[in-house]
Parts: structure tokens; sequence; C-alpha cells
């Protein structure tokens, strides 16, 4: 929930309409396929999928979205908390 947190950042704060528009973000290359010759894919992200075609599909499903309120609200709390 924290990545989807942390990714979305730049469309929460108008820095961008769409995330993929964001150059810091790996999402034009995990969710659509574009080249990005910095990004190497994590075992975990590797592991979401038993190929390319359906990991880009999740990666969108979970970021390519307008975030929900607790998303945005869960880690709020715990920094405002001072927890992690």
């Amino acid at each position: 929930m924290v990545t989807i947190y942390t990714e979305m950042n730049p469309v929460r704060a108008r820095m961008v309409a769409h995330l993929e528009e964001y150059g810091w973000s790996g999402c034009a290359a995990n969710a659509l396929g574009h080249s990005n010759p910095l990004l190497t894919p994590h075992e975990l992200c590797l592991n979401i999928a038993r190929n390319l075609d359906e990991r880009q599909q999740i990666y969108r499903q979970l970021f390519m979205h307008k975030s929900e309120p607790h998303i945005v609200a869960c880690p709020r709390s715990a920094t405002a908390g001072g927890g992690a």
C-alpha cells in the first residue's frame, strides 16, 4: 500500500495528469512496456504474474487509477503518529 501511495504522489501533487507522464516513475515501463534502461525489474514484480503481459496488466490495475481514500490515509496517519 505504501508503494501505491508513493508512486501516485506526482499525480496527487498535480505535477502530471497521468502517472506514466512522470519521468522518474517506472510506470511507463512497468505498465505500458516502454523501454527504460535505468530500470531493473524487482524480483517481487517479476513474481506477480507468469509473463510480461500479465505483469503489465496487474501494474496498470494497481497504479493507473484514482487512489482509494484508505491508500492515502493509512501512510499519512502512520507518519503523523510517528510510526512507520
